[in-house]
This record gives C-alpha cells, structure tokens and sequence, in this order.
C-alpha cells in the first residue's frame, strides 16, 4: 500500500476502458521502499496484458535488486524481450514507459530511473524535474538498455509525482487541445501546500472540467507522496 511509505499520498487510477495498460506496484522494507509507475503501449487487453507480465516480472526481480531502479529495469527489458520473443510468427510488439524510484528514509536519498517515464518533485513551490532516458522498457529495437542511476538528496516536505503520459494526453479545454505538462505542473503546483487527499480531489476536478464532453484520450495515473 502507498500509504505504509508515507500517508501523506494519493493514487490517482483511471482506465479509459475496462482494463489498464497503466500499472504501479509499491513496497517497503524496514526504512527503504519502491515506487514504480508503468504505462503499457497500446490500449485495453493487449496493453493490460503486457501491464500483467511485466509484474509479474517484477515480483520476481525484486527479490534480487531491490536496491537499483536502473538495474532492474534494465532486467526487466532483457526478461520482456526474452519473453515476446518466443512467438516468431506473432511476436509482441508492446513495450512500456516506465519509472522507478528506491528510496531511503533514513538516508533521505532517493535513486531513481525513468525508462520515457515521467517524474517531477516540488519542493518550496519549485519543480525538480526527474531526468528521462529516451527508451521504453521492452522496446524491440533495442537489444539492451543502459540506465542512468540517479541520486537525489531528499528534504521533509518534499512533494514526489510519478505519473503516465494519459494525464496529459487529455483533450479538452476551450480549443480542444491537449492538457498538456505546463498546465499539470500548474495545476501541482498551485495546490501543493495542501494535503495529499485535497490536492487528489482537487485534481481530479480540473482533470474533469478540462475533459469536459470530450472522451477519455488514455489511461490516466497519477502517484503523489509526500516525504515525512
């Protein structure tokens, strides 16, 4: 649960259809814990299916690095690949935009990749943005992946956001544009002094008046936590 990491958080989970290709997965260990937020290409049971591998990939990965987001998401490109590749006839071709984030309370460190994921921390009303890689976890036309591993000094108070790219995606508004990532980091941003659950409901309001009649573009995620 991502309220044993920290309660000051919220998830904000919405499927475009009746299942996600967005996935997440959270868990702590005495004084250190994981956050990853995932987003599968494609749309509905194709997506969700390579949402599901990729957990149940993960569950088992973990339990040998714990430790290193880049490492493991370099594994879990060479498991993804290893796996849809069995198929010639019919080969996989979904890969996933991925973040991960460890995290040592006690340290107050926090390493982190973003395989295309998308991460940002607010700290005093300023935006940290997390640096991307510009590859996706599983695509087909890279052999293997090299991550970066980076460090981040974590203060109290500090505000992490991990979300997919179906939050920014959204059409709506007056001219029917696409929300964008200035007008989400606006949004965060104007709303950060509060608590986590009136900044998830408030967010949830704006997402709602910008989409107004307009369907829904993608799978929408959102993780916000506060470090305590």
């Amino acid at each position: 649960m991502l309220s044993s990491i920290s309660p000051e958080s919220f998830l904000v989970y919405k499927a475009q259809k009746i299942v996600s290709g967005d996935f997440y997965m959270f868990e702590k260990r005495d004084q250190q814990s994981v956050i990853i937020m995932g987003d599968s290409t494609g749309h509905g049971v194709s997506a969700s299916y390579i949402s599901l591998m990729i957990l149940n990939i993960l569950n088992r990965v973990l339990k040998f690095s714990f430790y290193c987001p880049a490492t493991v998401l370099e594994m879990l490109h060479l498991e993804i690949l290893s796996t849809t590749s069995l198929n010639n006839a019919n080969p996989i071709i979904e890969c996933a935009d991925m973040g991960m984030c460890f995290i040592d309370h006690e340290k107050m460190t926090m390493e982190y990749a973003l395989a295309r994921g998308k991460g940002i921390i607010l700290r005093d009303g300023k935006v940290i943005q997390l640096e991307r890689e510009k590859c996706s976890v599983g695509a087909q036309e890279c052999n293997e992946i090299k991550l970066k591993r980076n460090v981040i000094n974590l203060l109290k108070g500090d505000q992490l956001y991990l979300y997919s790219d179906g939050i920014t995606d959204q059409f709506g508004g007056p001219f029917g544009k696409k929300i964008g990532n200035k007008k989400l980091l606006e949004i965060l941003k104007s709303n950060s002094s509060f608590s986590m659950e009136t900044q998830k409901n408030f967010i949830l309001k704006e997402l709602a008046s910008w989409q107004g009649n307009y369907e829904q573009t993608d799978d929408i995620s959102l993780i916000g936590l506060k470090i305590i």
